[in-house]
């Protein structure tokens, strides 16, 4: 079973990788962050659809869950719009490195609110990882938007809530069933604010498409892989597994965009690796 939550740790850390570099790519076109947020919810859902009929699986949930997951479908916006948001101003490496901070704040939410046990060796590798992404943006502080960092923080924060609430009311469901109802009620919601906000921009020559489309798809994988990922692993591990990400979109960026990987950022890269690589020798209380 851990192996299985390896194998989706590194699924899951190079879907959403890709998918932030090619997100990287639309966003330097000048594209609407609005529009590109409210595609990013829609472009999935008829994929997912189709992957669930042909699983023969059914989209019904019930009247007790749906609110369940318009929440979570509210809670995935956040995240979301400040990461594209804060990825339109930063490097798309460091915007990932700066959001990535999430598991550790996770992890310490999960310990106060919820009473979820953490042991002590999972807990120091999870400040490891946070150390780590620590290094790979101090280095450039004074060259990067200030906006642009709040923004990623806030990214973080709020990806926190939505991996907590996802894992402490969903546990029951399938995966699949919950990324496609989580994306729809995510559409209703962007749909109904950018119609009161503003007009949609859609302005995209093809090969911008192709990379909304390729980023969107990634994305809505990743989403279906993490669930149960801290299924097989537990939650506190996977959250330190999910430190691989910024590791794939810095070596994506690195080879894709051509962003620079400094000597302090390849010893960031070591440090986030032992500390996910070590939980393998871990055993939570």
């Amino acid at each position: 079973m851990r192996k299985i939550g390896y194998i989706l740790a590194i699924a899951t850390a190079f879907t959403y990788g890709f998918s932030g570099v090619l997100l990287k790519t639309v966003l330097d076109t000048g594209a609407d962050t609005h529009t590109v947020l409210l595609f990013r919810v829609i472009i999935p859902i008829p994929f997912l659809v189709l992957v669930a009929k042909l699983r023969n699986q059914s989209l019904f949930i019930g009247r007790v869950t749906s609110p369940t997951m318009g929440l979570l479908g509210l809670l995935l916006i956040l995240p979301w719009y400040f990461s594209i948001e804060a990825t339109s101003r930063l490097p798309v490496g460091t915007s990932t490195i700066i959001i990535y901070s999430f598991p550790l704040i996770s992890i310490i939410a999960l310990r106060l609110l919820f009473g979820v046990k953490i042991s002590k060796p999972t807990f120091f590798l999870s400040v490891g990882g946070f150390v780590g992404i620590y290094l790979l943006v101090g280095e450039h502080n004074n060259s990067l938007s200030s906006l642009g960092i709040c923004l990623a923080l806030l990214g973080a924060a709020s990806l926190s809530f939505y991996v907590i609430f996802l894992n402490q009311f969903t546990k029951k469901l399938d995966s699949l069933i919950v990324t496609i109802h989580t994306l729809v009620f995510a559409t209703i919601a962007v749909f109904s604010f950018t119609l009161l906000t503003k007009p949609l921009v859609i302005n995209f020559d093809s090969k911008t498409w192709l990379s909304l489309l390729g980023s969107s798809l990634l994305s809505a994988l990743g989403m279906v892989c993490f669930l149960p990922m801290t299924r097989a692993l537990g939650v506190s591990k996977a959250l330190v597994a999910s430190n691989l990400q910024p590791i794939v979109t810095i070596l994506l960026a690195r080879v894709i965009l051509a962003e620079t990987l400094s000597m302090v950022q390849i010893f960031a890269v070591i440090v986030i690796l032992c500390s996910v690589f070590s939980l393998q020798f871990v055993q939570d209380q």
